[in-house]
């Protein structure tokens, strides 16, 4: 999946969001197919801002998620997010969207004062640098496990 691609998956996940549920996610402006922020947008909820968040659609079914038994995240993001939440005074979310299955799960990964409510695991490994798949780097990566995300049931295909 190249950028351009990710972008319509993340723009249908939007949407589905906002005619689904009673909050929408509004996304930081994209810059030629990328975005230069820490996190994917904000969700807002009767026109008020509740909340930053992170979205990722994965081409994973539930059965497969399930067995890696966590999400992976960059720690730099998570961190980024962590101090935007607390400057900012609004907790930060994480969003998965597996696609095959058009299952959601949703981690709130700190409180409106920047403070992590829930376990995470970090650890060093090797991954994309990013979406494009060109390059593979060596960095921490935080680990958030399926056992404390929210599943959402409705289902988004």
């Amino acid at each position: 999946m190249n950028r351009k691609e990710a972008n319509k998956r993340e723009d249908k996940l939007y949407q589905w969001i906002k005619d689904n549920l009673s909050v929408e996610i509004v996304a930081f402006t994209r810059n030629g197919g990328t975005r230069f922020s820490c996190a994917d947008g904000v969700i807002v909820k009767e026109g008020e801002v509740v909340g930053i968040v992170e979205t990722k659609p994965r081409d994973l079914s539930e059965k497969q998620f399930i067995k890696y038994g966590s999400w992976l995240i960059s720690n730099q993001k998570v961190e980024k997010c962590r101090e935007v939440s607390e400057h900012l005074r609004l907790p930060f979310y994480g969003l998965v969207w597996l696609v095959p299955d058009g299952v959601l799960y949703l981690w709130k990964i700190t409180n409106d004062k920047g403070e992590y409510i829930v376990e995470f695991e970090n650890r060093v490994t090797e991954t994309w640098k990013n979406i494009d798949k060109t390059e593979k780097v060596k960095r921490v990566n935080s680990y958030f496990f399926i056992k404390d995300a929210k599943r959402i049931d409705k289902q988004l295909k």
